[in-house]
């Protein structure tokens, strides 16, 4: 996993005037409305369905067009560019579960169908799939400070002492800076497995 920022980390230039106008254009239908939402937020929203599924581009070209039309279905009155931010990372990750569960089980029928008499597959994988997406949307909302400190840790496999070396914390402000964030991680996962 490389530092470079991708699409997912720019930050989107709208005013909450902006956001607000959006959402409540597009709750009205305005084309215009519209048109400006998914020039703005295309390439962040296939970013994020890459980043969240790690499919292929025709996957998350899919999930994008599921997202987009829930937009134009669904969207609530959102007032600020993180608030928009967080809702359809949500609504990426939901749709994409949603698209990979379709997928698999349609695998399975087929498979089932070529082969009566193979022993079915295990929910495992959708289990797996379906916990991966969520905490890539989880990681998605997190601020930048904390997201970099959890990928060095966890996708670096770097030291404790050499990210706080690097951040100009001391060893155990970062460890408990890190502790937090995976706190606050494990509560919100309650909303996966109640």
């Amino acid at each position: 996993m490389s530092d470079a920022p991708d699409a997912r980390e720019e930050v989107i230039a709208i005013s909450e005037a902006d956001a607000l106008r959006h959402s409540r254009g597009i709750r009205r239908q305005d084309p215009a409305a519209i048109t400006e939402f998914y020039e703005q937020w295309f390439d962040w929203s296939l970013a994020t369905a890459r980043a969240l599924t790690r499919k292929d581009e025709s996957f998350c070209l899919d999930v994008v067009q599921d997202t987009m039309l829930r937009v134009i279905r669904a969207i609530p009155e959102i007032d600020s560019a993180a608030a928009m931010r967080c809702w359809l990372s949500r609504t990426i990750c939901n749709l994409a579960i949603d698209r990979i569960r379709r997928d698999d089980r349609r695998s399975i029928r087929e498979r089932h169908a070529e082969n009566p008499s193979a022993p079915p597959v295990s929910s495992d994988h959708l289990a797996q799939a379906e916990t991966l997406a969520w905490l890539n949307a989880r990681l998605v909302e997190l601020d930048a400070e904390d997201a970099a400190l959890l990928r060095h840790r966890f996708a670096h496999d770097r030291t404790v002492r050499s990210i706080a070396d690097a951040s100009g914390r001391t060893e155990d402000a970062t460890h408990g800076r890190i502790r937090r964030i995976l706190h606050a991680l494990r509560l919100k996962g309650k909303e996966l497995d109640p």
